[in-house]
C-alpha cells in the first residue's frame, strides 16, 4: 500500500547516528516502475561519493560500484521495489564482505518482499484511532488546542482515511491552511466518508484530491506541474522556481521579486504535506524536495480534467544522445511522430511549414502547439553548422546538455526568442554568447558550465538607449568578466554571479573589479581565480553568500572578507587560501553563520569564543594537514546555536561523518557501552510519534548493527 510510511521508517533508520557510524558507506535510491540499471548504478555511485567516471558505459559503472564496496561494511537502501527482476539485474554487483554489510528493500508487494528477504520481512501496519488521531492533531492544529465542534468533524475524517498516514498528514496540512470554521470541516468529513466503500488506493486519491480542490487557485497550477517530473525523482528547487517561472504560474507583487513568491509557494506546498522536503543546505533552505507517488497520480488525473498547459515554454534538448526521430521538446524517442509547425523567417518575417518529431506526451501535454509559431536555430560544431532545430517563439525555459563542442555565437534567432527567461546548458566546453543576449529584457537566468558574454554595443553610437535587463538576477559561470560601467547599468539588479578567472593579462584592472560594489542588489557570489588578491577587488554590503576557489590568497587577506556587514554563508574551496595558519581577528564576521573550509593546507586555526559569535554550522572537509583547531569550539558557535547545530570536522582526510555537539557527546558514551543499543530503542529523537515503538526499531536496529 503506498502512503502507509514504509519510506519514511527507512529513512529515519537511515539517517540515525548510531547507524551512520556503523557502516563505512551508505547510499539510498528510489527505482521508478521503469528503471534503467545504468541510472541505478549510477546513483548508488553518487552516494557513497564516486562522481568521476563515464555515465554512459554500465561496465565502467558497475566495476567501480563492486570496487568501492569490496572490502567496506556497506548499507544500500533501495526504495520501492516493484519486481524481483530488478534484484536479479543487480545482485551481482553488490558483493558479499561477510562483515554485516546490509540490504535493504521497500517494497509495496508482499511477494516481492517474500521472495527478496532473508528474514521475516517487516510488514507495516495501518495506524490505530489514537495514533491516527494523534498525527492528524499535529498537522492540523500544530498541537494546539481545538474546540469539541472541530475536534468532533476531525475525528469523522481521520476514519474516512482508515489509518492511512499520507492521507492523514495531507488532509491535516490542508486544514490547518483554513479558516478554521465548521462549514468547511463538514465539507471534508462529508466527502471524505463518502470514499469509504472505495479500494484502497481508490480511496486515498479521493481523500488527497479534496485537499487539492481546496488549494488556493494560485497554488494548483504549481502542485498540478509536479507531474512533469519522473516517478520517485529528486527535484532541485532552484530548478522548479525557473520552471514555475517559466511556465507564468507566479503572480509579482511589488516588494518581492517572482523568485521570492516562488519560494513562499513552495512553503506552502510543504506546508501542507503535498511536496517532501529531500535536502537542506547548510543554512536550513531547502535544495532538494519530491513528491509521493499517489501524489503524482493525483497530479496526473487532475492535470486531465483541467488542463493548463497550452503551448511548450519549456525546451530541454539533449545533443549527447539526439537522434533524427526525438521529440524535439524534450528529447524522447518513444512513440514519436511528425507535426506540422509553422515557422517564422528571421529576415523576411514570413513563415513556412516543418516537420519535426513530437512524443505522444508532448502532444498530449500541449494540446495547442499546431498554433505555435516557431524559429529555427542552427546549432555549430567547429565553426560548421551541424544542426538546426524548431523553438517555439513563447519558450521561456531552454537548456541543452551534453554538445562536446557547442558554438551558438550564430544564434541569429535568437532576437525572437523575446520570452526568454532561463537560458541552461549543461557540459564543460565553453560557450560564446552573441550580442544579441544584450537585448533579451525578459531574461532571470543564465546558467552556462563555462560561458564567454561580449562586450555590449556601445548605443550611444547608434544614438538609442541601451536595454537593461531589470530581471536578470542569477549569471553562471563567466569567464574572464570585465565589471565595466556599460555592463554593470544593465545588470544591475543581479543577485547571484558565479565568475571565474583564467587570468591571461598580467594588469587585473583590466576587469575593472572595482565596480563589483555597484552591484548593491548582489546576495550571492562565487568567484574562481587563479593568484587572486582581495585587493584588487571592492565587494558589496549586501554580499550574504561567498564563495572562493583557486585564488591562493594570504591569510592576512581575509579581513576584507571579515568586514562585510551582512555575510553570513562563507565556503572557501580547494586553494582558495594558502599559508599555514589562520588567525582570526576580533570584531569580525559578526553575522557569519555557516563557515565552510575544504581541501586547504591549513595546519592551524587560532580562533576563541570571542570570534565568529553568530556561527551555527562548520565544515572542516578533507583537512588532512589541520592539526589544531578552536579550543573552544564548542562556545564559538554563540548564544543563537542549539545543541543540534552541524559541525563537521575531518583531520584524517579518509572519512567524513557528520554529528551534532550532542551526538559528538552520545557517541563518546555509546562506545563506553560497547553498542548496547537495545537500551535506547523508544528514545531515538526527531521521530514521529507513530514511528517511536520498541518494535520496528528493534527490528530495524538488530538488522542494521547486528553482526554476520
Amino acid at each position: 500500500m503506498g502512503g502507509i510510511g514504509k519510506t519514511t521508517l527507512a529513512r529515519f533508520a537511515f539517517k540515525n547516528k548510531y547507524v551512520v557510524e556503523h557502516f563505512h558507506l551508505r547510499a539510498w535510491f528510489t527505482i521508478s516502475q521503469e528503471y534503467s540499471i545504468r541510472e541505478i548504478l549510477s546513483g548508488l555511485l553518487c552516494g557513497i561519493g564516486v562522481l568521476d567516471y563515464n555515465a554512459d558505459d554500465l561496465i565502467e559503472i558497475s566495476e567501480l560500484l563492486y570496487q568501492n564496496l569490496s572490502g567496506r561494511k556497506y548499507l544500500i537502501v533501495i526504495d520501492d521495489m516493484w519486481s524481483t527482476e530488478v534484484w536479479d539485474d543487480l545482485r551481482l554487483f553488490f558483493p558479499d564482505n561477510r562483515n554485516a554489510s546490509r540490504i535493504m528493500v521497500t517494497t509495496r508487494l508482499s511477494n516481492v518482499a517474500d521472495c527478496l528477504s532473508s528474514r521475516n520481512p517487516y510488514f507495516m501496519n495501518f495506524l490505530d484511532e489514537d495514533k491516527s488521531w494523534n498525527l492528524f492533531s499535529e498537522k492540523a492544529f500544530a498541537r494546539e488546542s481545538c474546540s469539541p465542534e472541530l475536534e468532533k468533524l476531525g475525528k469523522k475524517i481521520v476514519k474516512s482515511c482508515r489509518g492511512l498516514p499520507l492521507a492523514i498528514v495531507v488532509i491535516g496540512g490542508c486544514l490547518s491552511k483554513s479558516n478554521m470554521t465548521r462549514e468547511v470541516w463538514e465539507f471534508v468529513a462529508e466527502n471524505a466518508s463518502s470514499y469509504t466503500n472505495s479500494e484502497n488506493d481508490e480511496q486515498c486519491l479521493k481523500i488527497l484530491a479534496l485537499s487539492y480542490h481546496h488549494l488556493p487557485i494560485h497554488l494548483k497550477p504549481c502542485f498540478l506541474y509536479m507531474r512533469v517530473f519522473p516517478e520517485d525523482h529528486e527535484i532541485q528547487v532552484s530548478k522548479l522556481i525557473k520552471l514555475w517561472i517559466s511556465e507564468g504560474f507566479l503572480n509579482s507583487l511589488r516588494a518581492k521579486n517572482l523568485e521570492d513568491v516562488a519560494e513562499e509557494y513552495l512553503k506552502d506546498l510543504i506546508d501542507r504535506n503535498l511536496i517532501l522536503i529531500r535536502n537542506k543546505g547548510l543554512t536550513g533552505k531547502v535544495k532538494t524536495c519530491g513528491i509521493h507517488d499517489l501524489l503524482r497520480d493525483l497530479c496526473i488525473r487532475e492535470s486531465h480534467e483541467e488542463p493548463f498547459f497550452c503551448i511548450p515554454r519549456v525546451q530541454q534538448t539533449d545533443f549527447k544522445i539526439r537522434k533524427e526521430t526525438m521529440c524535439f521538446l524534450c528529447s524522447d524517442g518513444y512513440i514519436p511522430e511528425r507535426i506540422c509547425l509553422r515557422e517564422v523567417i528571421l529576415v523576411s518575417q514570413s513563415s513556412s511549414l516543418v516537420n519535426p518529431w513530437v512524443c505522444n506526451a508532448c502532444r498530449t501535454m500541449y494540446p495547442h502547439l499546431i498554433r505555435s509559431r516557431f524559429v529555427s536555430v542552427m546549432i555549430q560544431k567547429d565553426g560548421m553548422p551541424i544542426q538546426g532545430f524548431p523553438q517555439p517563439t513563447t519558450l521561456r525555459y531552454f537548456t541543452t546538455n551534453y554538445v562536446r563542442r557547442l558554438n551558438i555565437s550564430s544564434f541569429s534567432s535568437l532576437p525572437l526568442l523575446w520570452n526568454l527567461h532561463t537560458l541552461i546548458r549543461n557540459g564543460a566546453k565553453q560557450i560564446v554568447l552573441p550580442f544579441e543576449i544584450w537585448e533579451m529584457p525578459q531574461l532571470r537566468h543564465i546558467k552556462i558550465k563555462s560561458v564567454v558574454l561580449p562586450d555590449p554595443i556601445d548605443n550611444q553610437i547608434e544614438g538609442k538607449d541601451c536595454t537593461i535587463l531589470e530581471n536578470l538576477n542569477y549569471l553562471s559561470r563567466v569567464v574572464n568578466f570585465r565589471f565595466t560601467e556599460e555592463i554593470l547599468k544593465r545588470i544591475a539588479n543581479l543577485k547571484k554571479l558565479r565568475i571565474y578567472f583564467n587570468n591571461s593579462r598580467e594588469d587585473w584592472s583590466y576587469y575593472s573589479l572595482d565596480n563589483l560594489a555597484r552591484l548593491s542588489k548582489l546576495e550571492s557570489r562565487c568567484l574562481i581565480a587563479e593568484s587572486f588578491s582581495l585587493k584588487i577587488i571592492a565587494f558589496p554590503h549586501s554580499l550574504k553568500k561567498l564563495s572562493l576557489s583557486l585564488c591562493r590568497m594570504s591569510w592576512e587577506d581575509m579581513s576584507i572578507i571579515g568586514l562585510l556587514p551582512n555575510l553570513e554563508v562563507l565556503k572557501l574551496g580547494i586553494d582558495a587560501f594558502e599559508g599555514p595558519e589562520w588567525n582570526p581577528i576580533e570584531g569580525e564576521f559578526l553575522r557569519l553563520k555557516c563557515l565552510s573550509i575544504a581541501c586547504i593546507d591549513l595546519k592551524c586555526w587560532r580562533a576563541e569564543d570571542i570570534h565568529f559569535s553568530s556561527l551555527e554550522c562548520l565544515e572542516l572537509l578533507h583537512m588532512r594537514g589541520l592539526r589544531r583547531i578552536p579550543s573552544d569550539s564548542k562556545n564559538m558557535e554563540g548564544s543563537q546555536a542549539n545543541d543540534e547545530s552541524p559541525i563537521l570536522i575531518n583531520e584524517d582526510g579518509k572519512q567524513d561523518n557528520q554529528m551534532t555537539k550532542t551526538q559528538v557527546q552520545e557517541e563518546n558514551a555509546l562506545k563506553r557501552f560497547n553498542y548496547s543499543i537495545s537500551s535506547t530503542l523508544g528514545q531515538v529523537p526527531n521521530l514521529p510519534c507513530l514511528y517511536k515503538e520498541a518494535e520496528a526499531f528493534d527490528y530495524f536496529f538488530c538488522l542494521f548493527l547486528g553482526e554476520e
